[in-house]
């Protein structure tokens, strides 16, 4: 009988030896009777206890190298020791994918090793790991504080998690340091990455925004007069024809100016201003050419969970060259999160209306919402609203009316340049008094769909297109039309 492992053999003359005690006798019957009857049994014992060890370690020795003769595929064990100059090898040769992938199954061995932890955390940068990446040069910056290059990763690793007060140290004390750490491109980056942390920092402070756009546009209904060429009036018992008032088409253009500005009172208030001018010119109907000034100012802040919001604004207009109204008031709003995604908010707001062309046309305001924002990647908003309008003077008291409406926005982001928002409405109008030309009261209703298209050039620059369709019902011929609404704007932020 021969065993053969790993190149050991065993032949018949080794495993009678195993059989020899320490004396060297054989345990064969010649043997055990030439021996005399004193002391044959403790012999025999001893000899078999020996047989035994010299067997048992026979077997282990015999077991240990038929393990350790088995394919490594057959064993648990950790990487060999050539996987980590495999890394190296990888990330040398900028084979990042790889070299990522690598050092998971690295880890568990040798995370916390500064020569491991600084090749992960170039695999992880150079993928776009960026969390695992600062994880890696941290653990390099604790064994080793004056690595430069591992300082100047994680500089740039802790801007792209957007750690900007950490970026912000690292950066400033890398540029203390000798040169011989970076290329020429990335010294160039650590002063781009310093100019930008510094103008995040202050435009959350302050955050100012100037912007001017230009539109052109058609109003297949610029008067939101009626289609109708009669009218019956009860007062006369007639049909008169109507020479004003009725539908008319026109093509306009429409110029912006607006200027936003915010101040960070504390982390979680502040403190804003907007401003907006609008003029709109008609090619042909330069009756209803108007400019509008839309001021407002606004304070935020929490109380616990609620946000609150105060704002006052005035809205002067001018119609035709003259001076015709202004529009003021405040607006209160309370909001909250419910959850991850949505919002409520409730709001109300008192405002007045003083018509310097037609004083009949004077109204005081209350009204009040309520807002549901579904934040996604296609956010969504649901809002109900109403106000109470009623006229100062009694000529104008048959123009105040409770006013009921319902709207919802859908966001939908195709691309990062790209974005279009679609939005529809119905409205509900029930007027206080008899109309004194018509002798009947006042009832409205309407619904209207629109669709507007962004596309960001650069940071600078914006073109938007806006398509709108309203109609408007009433019991009075008058006040019943249709409207399309046609815009292509550009806009430039200064």
């Amino acid at each position: 009988m021969v065993i053969n492992v790993k190149n050991a053999v065993y032949s018949n003359h080794v495993i009678r030896s195993i059989a020899q005690g320490k004396n060297g006798l054989w345990l064969t019957k010649p043997r055990l009777k030439a021996q005399g009857k004193q002391g044959l049994r403790e012999k025999m014992i001893t000899q078999y206890k020996n047989a035994k060890a010299v067997i048992g370690r026979f077997f282990f020795s015999t077991s240990v190298l038929i393990f350790t003769s088995l394919p490594a595929t057959a064993q648990t064990s950790s990487p060999p020791a050539a996987s980590l100059s495999t890394l190296q090898k990888h990330v040398n040769e900028k084979q990042y994918t790889q070299a990522h992938s690598l050092t998971q199954a690295l880890m568990d061995e040798h995370g916390g090793e500064p020569v491991f932890d600084y090749l992960a955390g170039q695999a992880a940068y150079y993928t776009q790991h960026y969390q695992e990446a600062v994880f890696a040069f941290e653990r390099v910056m604790l064994n080793r504080p004056n690595h430069a290059r591992a300082r100047l990763l994680l500089a740039f690793s802790y801007f792209k998690v957007k750690n900007y007060g950490a970026a912000q140290v690292e950066l400033n004390q890398l540029i203390s340091l000798t040169n011989a750490y970076a290329s020429e491109e990335e010294k160039a980056q650590i002063q781009a990455y310093l100019t930008q942390i510094e103008r995040i920092q202050q435009k959350h402070i302050k955050d100012k925004r100037l912007s001017l756009s230009l539109g052109l546009g058609y109003d297949s209904n610029v008067s939101s007069g009626t289609e109708e060429d009669a009218i019956f009036f009860p007062s006369v018992d007639d049909f008169i024809t109507i020479t004003g008032g009725t539908e008319a088409s026109d093509s306009l253009a429409e110029l912006n100016l607006t200027y936003q500005y915010k101040k960070k009172r504390t982390q979680q208030s502040d403190y804003r201003f907007y401003a907006n001018w609008q003029h709109l010119h008609h090619q042909d109907l330069s009756e209803f050419d108007r400019s509008v000034v839309n001021l407002n100012a606004s304070f935020s802040d929490y109380w616990q969970d609620t946000r609150y919001t105060l704002t006052g604004y005035v809205q002067p207009m001018m119609l035709d060259s003259k001076y015709y109204r202004t529009a003021y008031g405040v607006i209160g709003e309370l909001s909250w999160a419910l959850g991850q995604h949505w919002r409520w908010a409730i709001s109300s707001n008192i405002s007045r209306i003083n018509n310097t062309q037609v004083d009949s046309q004077d109204m005081r305001r209350i009204g009040a919402s309520t807002r549901f924002t579904y934040l996604s990647k296609h956010p969504q908003i649901i809002e109900l609203s109403y106000h109470d309008d009623d006229g100062e003077i009694d000529a104008g008291k048959h123009n105040g009316k409770d006013y009921y409406a319902l709207s919802y926005t859908y966001l939908y982001p195709v691309s990062s340049v790209l974005n279009i928002a679609f939005k529809a409405n119905a409205e509900k109008s029930q007027f206080d008094r008899p109309h004194p030309t018509f002798l009947a009261v006042r009832d409205d209703d309407g619904y209207a769909f629109s669709v507007k298209a962004d596309y960001h050039l650069d940071a600078h620059w914006q073109l938007s297109t806006f398509l709108r369709y309203s109609r408007k019902n009433s019991n009075l011929a008058l006040y019943d039309y249709d409207r399309s609404e046609l815009k292509a704007t550009v806009t430039h932020v200064f």
